[in-house]
């Protein structure tokens, strides 16, 4: 006798693949990328200019359900990040007060430093 397959004898067919909707850019992280325009390439894409993007992107995505004092941590995480970016790639025009501190700095250190040791 033969057996006629039913509605539960067939496979059920694969999950649909649906696509997350893009996602757009927010206030905190557009901002931090105007900053890191003005940096070098090497430092703007480093690894700690990344790790401030997430951080703005948690930022704007979920600054609503977090506590004051996540999103006080997350603004902190982002400064302390650009800093470190600024301080190693000073951008230094001829004239600018960051070219002669730079100046000011290396002639102190050579006034200052010992011969021979490093």
């Amino acid at each position: 006798m033969t057996e006629i397959p039913t509605e539960l004898d067939r496979l059920d067919p694969p999950p649909r693949r649906s696509r997350a909707p893009a996602r757009r850019k927010g206030r905190v992280e557009k901002a931090l990328d105007r900053d890191l325009k003005a940096l070098p390439a090497e430092y703007s894409t480093g690894t700690i200019a990344e790790a401030a993007r997430v951080l703005a992107m948690q930022l704007d995505d979920i600054a609503a359900a977090m506590t004051p004092r996540d999103v006080a941590g997350h603004v902190a995480g982002i400064r302390m990040c650009v800093v470190q970016l600024r301080e190693w790639a000073p951008v230094a025009e001829p004239g600018d007060a960051t070219g002669e501190a730079q100046t000011r700095s290396e002639g102190a250190r050579a006034l200052y430093s010992v011969p021979g040791v490093v």
